[in-house]
């Protein structure tokens, strides 16, 4: 699957009530708002894997992010490349999905 799919696709599943709870929360506007529960099951009609991951972790996208987060293999980032990743978290929701 394709980067632009899965965000067309977390889109879908985005709403209203998401995104204003989600900035309730200290997210900034690149969200959809999806339910994490829906994330879960698209992740399930994914191959993992740390390129994929990679390029939705790029979007900055919060949904997008929490999906890659899904998808990464950790034992196969190297520790300069965790870093980064941590680094660059904006919103603690996705700090949590990291840390699990």
């Amino acid at each position: 699957m394709k980067v632009k799919d899965l965000l067309k696709e977390l889109e879908g599943l985005g709403s209203e009530k998401g995104r204003k709870q989600n900035t309730k929360q200290g997210a900034h506007e690149n969200q959809f708002g999806a339910k994490l529960g829906d994330i879960r099951k698209v992740a399930k009609k994914v191959k993992k894997g740390n390129p994929l991951a990679q390029e939705l972790w790029e979007t900055g996208n919060i949904d997008a992010r929490m999906l890659a987060i899904l998808l990464m293999e950790p034992k196969k980032l190297s520790s300069e490349e965790l870093l980064a990743l941590t680094e660059s978290i904006r919103f603690t929701r996705v700090s949590d999905w990291m840390d699990s």
